[in-house]
């Protein structure tokens, strides 16, 4: 299963190389806490597609976030969401709505068992679930853009995920 992600990582990087120059690409470190897997950091990037659909509004982000969840469990996901920034009077902030999928891995060390001295290795699990989510664009007089955004995480652990972050 790691090879498969890491297989689709790499495809998805190269089909972000292979962007035209018309695309806007922006890199952004945030922060996360899950409802179920407590504070996360990870990293997002946003493509607006206005220029490449022809559609004012519509942008992608695709983010990695590794959550610390108390206890012995070990979580991290791959986000792959599509956005539309809501139309309205230009203001300092621009919200937006959207919708994805979010691959998510849990793992824990499952032990060794006493009694007859069996060790068990890790167990782990890797799912597929929907992302709905809203935000906030914050617009500055730089180049940088915070943000903030809250995601429903449904089919697999049902969970609420609050993030926000810096794209640069």
């Amino acid at each position: 299963m790691r090879a498969k992600l890491c297989v689709a990582a790499v495809g998805l990087l190269l089909c972000a190389g292979a962007v035209t120059a018309e695309a806007q690409v922006r890199f952004a470190p945030q922060a996360s806490f899950g409802s179920e897997t407590d504070f996360g950091i990870g990293a997002r990037a946003k493509l607006e597609l206005a220029n490449m659909i022809k559609s004012p509004g519509f942008f992608g982000i695709g983010e990695f976030n590794y959550f610390f969840p108390s206890g012995p469990l070990n979580y991290w996901e791959i986000n792959a969401n599509l956005g539309y920034i809501i139309p309205g009077a230009q203001r300092t902030a621009h919200p937006y709505v959207g919708a994805g999928l979010n691959i998510g891995h849990a793992s824990v060390n499952c032990g060794t068992d006493t009694g007859s001295g069996i060790s068990y290795g890790g167990c782990s699990s890797t799912d597929v679930g929907f992302n709905f989510l809203g935000g906030l664009n914050f617009h500055t007089r730089t180049k940088l853009t915070p943000y903030i955004e809250a995601r429903a995480q449904l089919g697999h652990g049902n969970q609420f995920v609050a993030t926000g972050g810096v794209y640069f």
